[in-house]
């Protein structure tokens, strides 16, 4: 009797198991690089493993999440880059601004739509640095890396705030969804590839 319990406990927490998985494969973001080194481009298959048909909050040029502000909030930067060691371990992105200056603003938005069973690619920039003005910059902080450390690049895909979920006109929501498309608000992160860069 046993012996019987402890079977279909153990099968049960296998379906579980394999059911999570499953749900949290749904979109799956895949770094093409073998190397990433700076200025150059992530080359990025996103995958659609469900059943269901979703549209995905993109903007490919790649301005982080915390940028939103500088623009009036009307870009949907939620697909960004980030750098960790071997551990896992993430290096701080740093904001310097020196004055209120003339910000570049990038107001493309993509609603970037896969259906069930698809395979898509796009590609974003990767940099050390970017300069949206003399007077504002967002850089990844040096001084947390290690030169005799391996470091590597993931990208990372998130709308978990209220801003992105309500960054859309309901009538697009609508037209959306009588078109067969869900909003894809879960968060993924990509394989890593490893940076190639001199660490000064």
């Amino acid at each position: 009797m046993n012996k019987l319990f402890i079977l279909l406990a153990t099968l049960l927490l296998c379906n579980c198991a394999v059911h999570n998985s499953q749900e949290a494969s749904d979109i799956q973001l895949y770094l093409k690089n073998k190397k990433v080194v700076d200025n150059s481009n992530l080359e990025i298959v996103i995958k659609n493993n469900s059943k269901e048909d979703y549209y995905l909050l993109l903007n490919t040029t790649s301005l982080q999440d915390f940028l939103k502000e500088f623009n009036d909030g009307t870009s949907l930067f939620t697909l960004s880059d980030g750098i960790e060691d071997s551990h896992g371990n993430g290096i701080n992105k740093v904001v310097t601004s020196d004055g209120a200056g003339e910000y570049k603003t990038h107001l493309f938005k993509d609603i970037f739509k896969i259906n069930s069973g698809q395979e898509k690619t796009l590609s974003i920039p990767f940099n050390m640095k970017l300069c949206l003005s003399e007077d504002y910059c967002l850089f990844y902080d040096e001084k947390m890396m290690d030169f005799q450390e391996k470091y590597y690049v993931y990208v990372k895909y998130n709308v978990n705030m209220p801003y992105f979920k309500n960054a859309l006109p309901k009538n697009i929501k609508d037209s959306l969804e009588m078109m067969g498309y869900k909003m894809f608000d879960k968060t993924i992160k990509s394989n890593r590839v490893e940076l190639d860069y001199k660490i000064e």
